[in-house]
């Protein structure tokens, strides 16, 4: 049988495919190959006709995206004839346009703007003087103390960039180091910067900054006699940030054991400049009377943290002392006639703990509680002291003694002032975390009752807050359930039941524990965490 399909041609592209007869082929085998071959060279031109109409239709689109960039350009430079109230204004409501500028379009915008200051009359006038830079610093970010108020500035991993760029433009404007000791606005802007790049683990610039506007730093006679300046030496080239020390156990887990990560905060390296900087400094400012005037509570906070990275517990202590004790014969300290703050004692309980001496540590900050009745930003200290016995919580009844006594201290503080021990997320996550490994149901109903109450009071409750909340209910439900007490389990979630999506899910919570009847211990899924579907922490 002969088959004569010459007349039918198709082409795919510029390649030509023909079917020539074929002799003596079966005629079933033929037909398939034949269908095969059409459905392929029909799909294969739908892709080519896809094709080109994707293109014909993208290009048209790209002149919007086009015309949107253009004007968005255009805003950024008539940005500049506004005052600086709607400069400040626009950039709030529109942080986009901060976001691509290079260094000159983004500062040069913001030094026009401060043209119309009638303090300053022309750009000349205000760049010609060294605090012209600060000013200019208040007006692009009026919070500028945290780096993390520059994030809604810029896009994700943008922030250390943007420093950059303003303090190039900075070493622009004031290239050359005045002739003898900086100014305090130099000083300033020195101190602002290096903190920034600290806050973004960037100490290699916060250093260089350090070096470049204020000198070298093992010269400390020729160093400026100013209080701020002397504590970013310290945080800088002496250890007195300790969210860069390396912590060889960080949190104690079940059964005692500890974790122990690598560090606290991801840096190549936290050097020092040495333990006997350190003391020349602490002698500068101990004997010196020029010296003495830069003396305050923030820099004997950062004196001691520095102390402690260099393991001198002893002038730790020594140093701690001079607010509530006469000087001690082995140091010769001189007492001190500055007023403490919650965030000093909290230095020297950090100091302690990090070194595995919590019990040390607390006493020590108990004696500035007995000597002072009022201590200005004690919850600080609290929160520090409770997220502390968290991670460094020894186990059995030592364990216990400690957070009883320290929550007792609490309660009795803010009760002798009148006033209510108020709520803390920080005091609540740690105090329950000390309770469930304890596995103490005195305690978690103490933390509900006496600390978390006021969270009922609030008209809306965080979300953080009530996965909390909810947790501690959960491991109070868990615990009765076990003891086979599930009609006290009930009255319980009927009494303590943030809102009704909070009872439903521990009476769930009653019925899956009451089924399974487990005796073990309690774990993320059994209180309650997998009702929530979130981690607590």
């Amino acid at each position: 049988m002969m088959v004569d399909f010459s007349p039918s041609r198709r082409r795919m592209g510029t390649q030509e495919l023909s079917l020539k007869p074929q002799v003596e082929t079966p005629g079933i085998k033929l037909l398939a190959v034949m269908f095969c071959r059409y459905h392929l060279i029909r799909q294969l031109k739908q892709v080519q006709a896809a094709s080109r109409t994707r293109y014909a239709h993208s290009v048209p689109q790209s002149r919007p995206t086009l015309k949107e960039r253009l004007a968005a350009l255009h805003e950024k430079q008539q940005l500049s004839l506004l005052p600086p109230d709607a400069v400040k204004r626009v950039s709030e409501n529109n942080p986009a346009v901060l976001i691509d500028c290079d260094a000159r379009t983004l500062l040069q915008l913001f030094l026009a703007a401060l043209q119309t200051d009638p303090q300053k009359t022309t750009l000349s006038e205000l760049l010609s003087q060294e605090e012209g830079f600060s000013v200019f610093i208040h007006r692009l970010l009026p919070t500028y103390t945290p780096s993390s108020d520059l994030k809604h500035l810029v896009s994700k991993d943008g922030t250390t960039a943007l420093l950059q760029k303003l303090y190039g433009f900075y070493r622009e404007q004031f290239a050359d180091a005045p002739i003898g000791r900086p100014s305090p606005g130099r000083l300033h802007d020195a101190n602002s910067f290096a903190r920034w790049f600290m806050a973004e683990s960037k100490l290699r610039l916060a250093r260089t900054v350090f070096a470049e506007l204020v000198g070298n730093p093992t010269e400390l006679a020729k160093l400026p006699r100013d209080t701020e300046t002397i504590i970013t030496l310290l945080q800088l080239h002496l250890g007195a940030k300790h969210i860069f020390w390396r912590d060889p156990g960080n949190s104690v887990g079940r059964g005692g054991q500890l974790f122990t990560p690598a560090h606290m905060a991801v840096v190549t390296a936290y050097n020092s400049l040495g333990e006997e900087t350190l003391l020349r400094l602490l002698r500068l400012l101990q004997s010196d009377p020029q010296w003495k005037s830069v003396c305050s509570p923030d820099l004997d906070r950062n004196i001691i943290l520095a102390l402690a990275f260099h393991n001198r517990l002893d002038l730790v202590h020594a140093q701690a002392a001079r607010y509530y004790a006469p000087a001690a014969p082995g140091h010769g300290l001189p007492s001190t006639p500055l007023l403490p703050d919650g965030a000093l004692v909290g230095a020297v309980v950090t100091a302690f703990a990090f070194k595995h001496q919590l019990a040390q540590g607390l006493a020590i900050a108990y004696q500035f509680l007995d000597r002072f009745t009022h201590l200005p930003n004690e919850h600080e200290l609290w929160k520090i002291i409770f997220t502390w016995l968290a991670r460094r919580h020894p186990t059995g009844s030592q364990g216990a003694a400690l957070y009883d006594e320290a929550w007792s201290k609490m309660r009795t503080r803010y009760a002798e002032h009148g006033q209510p021990t108020p709520y803390d997320y920080s005091i609540a996550r740690a105090s329950y975390r000390i309770v469930r490994r304890d596995s103490s149901l005195r305690r978690v109903r103490a933390l509900l009752n006496d600390y978390m109450s006021p969270l009922y009071q609030q008209p809306a409750v965080a979300p953080r807050d009530r996965l909390l909340l909810l947790k501690c209910q959960a491991h109070i439900v868990g615990r009765l359930v076990r003891a086979r007490r599930n009609s006290a389990a009930a009255d319980f979630v009927d009494q303590w039941a943030l809102d009704s999506e909070a009872r439903s899910h521990l009476l769930e919570h009653i019925a899956a524990r009451a089924s399974s009847r487990t005796d073990a211990d309690d774990d993320d899924a059994g209180d309650g965490l997998y009702l929530t579907g979130a981690p607590l922490w």
